[in-house]
């Protein structure tokens, strides 16, 4: 077969360093083992070869410096780094009105504090706090700009560094920086930060700055430009005196203002000034402001930060336990020094030192206040800083709402850019129309800064061929730079097809248990070559850092930028050197395909190389303007080109393609989630003029679809036999073998039904026996942690499968001190405590509703997760952030083939790293709730309810589905995840457990089980067991027979040593031996609101009995308030809008309340259900 243009695009994963279905079953990459040898040290090869490149270049501008001999040699290059530091950072604005005021003035002790607001661009607002000795003539005026502190101008540090230098007559004007104080860029709906950190703001802003040709350090350093203008505009300052002194951060800003910025007199920057020899080769990169575009390239150091201004006095304040290199400190500022000397001031350029870590300590804070004293009041003494009143953060606020944004409902730099973006936009139009395709190509080269000539990449092979049904495996090495090898895998298939031409794929990794083969596999026994190539950082050598908002590449990504090398180019660079390679062996061509974050890096290379012709995008970004849109996005950083949109978008790439074959699939957008048709269709609009204008518009296909996950799990699984072995590679990147020892299943005498196992397993060459089963958590074994959730005999009795599980059991494993999920990634999904009402976890048999007659031969393991709760009173969000891939009964385009059923009552969501999570029973969907929409965790999803195949009881069916090991959907247990989410979000002290449910025949002994209990503390005192009967037992396992049938509902009250209190109970449900298809009635209850109650507060009860029509509810609520009674509809309808039991009650006093509600049937068979009320102290939180 000859791949179509359009096979080739569908769902295709990547190959090096994740699962490989090959042959016969799952082939794992380390059954194919690396490509690379250890010795090469693949993961830290990228960040090697930049800061090889960077000392080569920074080598060669030190020797540069040290030439200025003459101080016109000296002017000169000033005048040049000056010019191209400018160049870097863009468009620096027309400066406009401030539009300043004082909002409020403060008298202090000998100066007085202004709080100010004013415009740095129109409609973008500072927030800022002026400090003014109190004096009859002008002083001199000294800037201060922030460090990363999140309260910004309110910072400590920066509070007395301002009072300081008023005491010592010197004017201080300190402002808040971007993203931090008031002045953070992105709000949520609560008017909070929406990007947590300002360094993460810093570089999501600095995204879309670099995109549209300028940076974030143009915005920092123009606020810090305006805000000078400021300071000199007040009649209290005197405008030729003017100082700027800050600290880390605001040390940066100090040493960009001082280069830049010429009134600046004095200047003192703390805690910065290193060598980018130094940084590169310690801590690396830091934030987006702190990265100018191409410096290393066009050869501007921190030293020239001091250059650029000498010989105006300057003071190197540093640490000698700094993270910015204290070495790097005094390289520079030796170099610094030579050049002051030789223009003949040497004496005004020095360096402080304290014994310190980072920060602006008061030894740090005393030499800037000194050595602005000295050069700007001519006084040269020796303040000692006191001790002062600090203000608090409301006592310097400047807006009615703490932001500028919701205060002021300005600009943030995303609006900026977006204006910036659609300006560039509306000119590209205009000059694309003038342009021929080589002009543009050419723009293409210069932007990614490609090379003209690509020389093909040197070829070796590497190890063993591996043989497989219908095709071999060779690995490969590209050298396609000095220190750069590209592994790679060359499907080679035993039979040729009609044509030849080569599939080459290249992707970003992101996960190990990705199954692979369904594309790779068949285009190989079809006859087609496949090429998997692993672009450099990408794959086998993708740095091994810890993946954040930017990828695991962020560090090597601002590198490049610094080189005038975006990373994005270096890709293309091996993507086009290794075809070179070999095109010349495939007489009908190359097929490409992009996926993920390789999509534009696949785009560029088919733009750029005519033997390209078919292109395949599989969830990809459509463009760089929906960057500079999306505020929050995901691994966005390496496809960065600084200035790109200024010649080009992606979609005008696609246009550059035509008429070659482009298939578009599942696209997505900046952070990962999936766009409309319609996005996409509006996106590639002129692509799609572009094929009209060659006739070819049969060769643009445009597809919805999931796309690939853009995050990886924590958890590992393995399905293993008995006596089967495997080795696991962990989520730190150490492996784990775990072997299946033995399990034996426990099954009930009524049903034999599967209720648990003993699961015998060596971790590490430990043995440990896990119990499978429910309400059971993962343990610590051989330095991991580990769990069974299901074993093989459920298969068969049951008509089910959800598990997709082929073998004896399911091994999950972590590593050891992990959490089991990302704990910022998942939250508990409805809005009340944990075990409020009655729970059915996964394969637990359903016995609310009648799943236990006997008479049912076929078991319903239940195969999610089950929380009961009162319906139409509890709101149910999303666990995880994600998208809808259905929402009632609409499915979303293309999920097809993915686990989404839709039905009136369900939603379906996909998260980011692609588990699919079910919503069912849902009374109603909230009205965001649309196919394909963007949900952020803890969003309404809509309300819990009884709808659709309930049973009749409220409670809302919350179920995972992922890949498993079989290569199929199944359940993802999820138990051990409500559990962390419910701990971190409620933080109880103590937790009882008295579940799971129990069924019984009369008069067989029934263990109840209250060990999965927990404490804070780790310390538990006392199990103590109530009983129906009245028996009360002290244990955490107890025994009990009942003689007489029904369902009953215990009660386990736990203590521990703190004397915490917690109930739960355990509701048994007991059949009569000589009638056993006459099932006893059950009883489900609930309340709300479930947290939060106050004494004489009334609370919502709900109850519906099953299986009889007799009789009525009788409730205790425990208080000595007289019993009620209410009257259910027995279940006959079970989706009878009316079938619960409505009443409220008040509790009037805080404490635990135990309210129990019963019912039986006319042969005396009785349902009990009990509640456990918390009543909080009047003026608890």
């Amino acid at each position: 077969m000859k791949p179509a243009d359009s096979s080739i695009c569908s769902r295709f994963c990547l190959v090096l360093g994740v699962w490989i279905v090959l042959g016969a079953g799952p082939l794992r990459a380390e059954d194919i083992g690396t490509v690379l040898k250890s010795d090469e040290q693949p993961r830290t090869m990228l960040y090697r070869a930049l800061e090889r490149q960077a000392h080569e270049l920074l080598e060669a501008r030190r020797k540069t410096v040290a030439g200025l001999q003459t101080p016109e040699a000296v002017r000169q290059r000033q005048t040049e780094i000056r010019a191209k530091f400018l160049e870097a950072l863009g468009d620096l604005p027309e400066k406009t009105p401030l539009n300043a005021r004082v909002v409020a003035t403060d008298p202090r002790d000998g100066y007085r504090v202004e709080r100010l607001v004013y415009e740095s661009r129109p409609g973008h607002h500072v927030t800022g706090v002026l400090y003014l000795p109190t004096t009859d003539s002008p002083v001199p005026g000294v800037l201060v700009p922030c460090g990363h502190s999140q309260n910004g101008k309110a910072g400590d540090t920066y509070q007395r560094i301002c009072i300081s230098l008023a005491k010592n007559g010197m004017a201080a004007l300190c402002y808040d920086p971007i993203g931090q104080g008031e002045r953070l860029q992105l709000l949520d709906d609560q008017g909070k930060a929406a990007i947590l950190g300002s360094t993460t703001e810093h570089t999501m802003a600095g995204i879309g700055s670099l995109l549209v040709g300028r940076s974030l350090a143009s915005y920092r350093i123009w606020d810090g430009i305006r805000s000078l203008d400021y300071l000199a505009s007040r009649p209290e300052v005197d405008p030729k005196r003017l100082g700027c002194t800050g600290n880390s951060g605001g040390g940066t800003l100090t040493a960009y203002l001082m280069a830049l910025d010429d009134r600046i007199a004095v200047a003192a920057p703390s805690c910065y000034l290193t060598s980018l020899d130094r940084l590169f080769s310690t801590i690396g990169p830091q934030d987006a402001e702190q990265n100018i575009t191409g410096q290393v390239a066009f050869g501007m150091d921190h030293g020239d930060y001091a250059i650029l201004r000498a010989p105006k006095p300057t003071l190197f304040s540093v640490g000698t336990r700094d993270f910015f290199d204290i070495q790097g400190s005094w390289d520079t500022f030796r170099e610094v020094k030579l050049v002051y000397g030789r223009l003949g001031f040497g004496e005004r350029v020095d360096l402080f030192e304290s014994d310190e870590p980072h920060g602006f300590t008061k030894p740090r804070r005393e030499a800037a206040t000194r050595w602005l004293r000295r050069w700007l009041l001519k006084i040269d003494d020796a303040p000692v800083e006191s001790d002062f009143a600090i203000a608090t953060d409301a006592q310097l606020q400047c807006t009615e709402t703490g932001q500028v944004l919701s205060s002021f409902h300005g600009k943030s730099v995303f609006d900026l850019n977006i204006e910036h973006a659609d300006e560039l936009a509306r000119r590209r139009e205009q000059s694309q129309a003038k342009q021929d395709k080589a002009t543009r190509l050419a723009q293409v080269r210069r932007r990614i800064g490609l090379r003209d000539s690509i020389t093909p990449a040197d070829r070796e092979e590497r190890g063993e061929a591996l043989k497989r049904s219908g095709y071999t495996i060779r690995k490969l090495v590209f050298t396609t730079e000095p220190g750069i090898k590209v592994p790679a895998l060359l499907l080679i298939p035993e039979k040729t097809g009609e044509g030849k031409r080569l599939t080459v794929v290249v992707g970003d990794d992101k996960r190990e248990s990705l199954a692979l083969g369904h594309q790779s596999e068949p285009l190989a026994k079809s006859g087609n070559p496949v090429l998997i190539v692993g672009l450099r950082g990408m794959g086998e050598t993708a740095p091994s850092t810890k993946s954040g908002p930017f990828g695991v590449d962020s560090k090597e990504a601002f590198l490049a930028i610094n080189l005038g090398r975006p990373l994005l180019g270096q890709r293309v660079g091996d993507l086009l050197s290794v075809i070179g390679a070999v095109a010349a062996e495939y007489q009908d061509g190359i097929a490409l395909i992009g996926q993920g974050t390789a999509g534009p890096i696949a785009l560029h290379a088919t733009a750029l190389e005519p033997r390209i012709n078919a292109l395949s995008l599989d969830s990809a970004i459509t463009s760089w303007s929906d960057i500079v849109r999306t505020p929050i996005t995901r691994d966005q950083l390496s496809n960065t080109v600084p200035g790109a949109l200024v010649d080009y978008d992606l979609p005008d790439l696609a246009a550059l393609v035509a008429p070659r074959p482009l298939t578009i699939a599942a696209s997505v957008d900046p952070a990962g989630r999936p766009l409309s048709p319609e996005q996409v269709a509006a996106a590639y609009r002129l692509s799609t003029k572009a094929y009209q204008a060659q006739d070819a518009n049969a060769k643009l296909s445009l597809k919805p679809g999931p796309p690939r996950p853009t995050t990886e799990p924590l958890v590992r699984v393995v399905d293993l036999s008995v006596g089967e072995s495997a080795v696991v590679t962990l989520a730190d990147g150490k492996e784990a073998t775990v072997k299946l020892i033995d399990l034996k299943e426990d099954r009930d005498p009524i049903r034999q039904a599967v209720r648990g196992a003993q699961v015998k397993v060596e971790v590490n060459g430990k043995p440990v026996t896990l119990a499978t089963g429910n309400y059971n958590l993962p343990v610590p074994a051989g330095g991991v942690q580990v769990d069974c959730p299901i074993t093989g005999g459920c298969r068969g009795n049951s008509g089910e499968d959800s598990w997709a599980l082929e073998k004896d059991a399911r091994i999950r494993l972590w590593p050891a001190k992990s959490p089991w999920i990302d704990p910022t990634a998942f939250s508990y999904p409805v809005r009340q405590r944990w075990f409020a009402t009655s729970t059915q976890m996964a394969n637990e048999p359903v016995y609310v509703d009648g799943g236990e007659k006997p008479d049912v031969k076929k078991i319903y393991y239940h195969s999610g997760l089950d929380i009961g709760g009162a319906e139409g009173l509890v709101d149910v969000v999303a666990a995880t952030d994600g998208f809808v891939a259905s929402a009632g009964t609409t499915l979303t385009p293309g999920f097809q083939d993915t686990p989404a059923r839709p039905r009136y009552d369900v939603v379906y969501l996909v998260d980011p790293q692609g588990w699919y999570y079910r919503y069912s029973h849902l009374q109603s969907i909230d009205p965001a709730i649309t196919p394909g929409a963007s949900v952020r965790k803890g969003q309404k999803i809509g309300v819990l309810g009884k709808e659709g195949a309930s049973g009749g009881w409220s409670h809302l069916h919350f179920e995972i589905k992922s890949q498993q090991p079989s290569g199929r959907w199944g359940t993802e247990e999820g138990y051990a995840y409500l559990w962390q989410a419910a701990q971190r979000e409620q933080k109880p002290d103590l937790v009882a457990v008295a579940r799971p449910h129990r069924l019984s025949w009369t008069g067989e002994p029934v263990t109840l089980d209250g060990t999965k209990s927990w404490s804070r503390s780790g310390s538990l005192a006392r199990y103590e067991w109530t009983l129906s009967d009245g028996t009360s037992i002290n244990g955490p396992k107890v025994e009990h027979v009942y003689d007489r049938p029904g369902a009953y509902t215990e009660i386990l009250k736990v203590t521990d040593r703190q004397g915490h209190v917690d109930y739960d109970f355990a509701i048994v449900q007991v059949l009569d031996r000589s009638n056993p298809d006459q099932l006893p009635p059950t009883i489900h209850a609930s309340f709300m609101p479930t947290t939060g109650i106050k004494p004489g507060e009334p609370v919502t009860f709900k109850v519906r009995t099953f299986r009889t029509t007799d009789g009525e509810e009788t409730w205790d609520f425990g208080d000595g308030t007289p019993a009620v009674t209410s009257h259910s509809d027995g279940t006959v309808k079970p989706l009878a809008k009316d079938g619960y039991a409505i009443l409220t009650h008040p509790f009037a006093k805080p404490g635990h309340y135990l309210v129990r509600v019963e019912r039986a049937n006319r042969q005396g068979a009785k349902a009990v259900a009990r509640l456990h009320v918390v009543v909080d102290e009047p003026n608890a939180k």
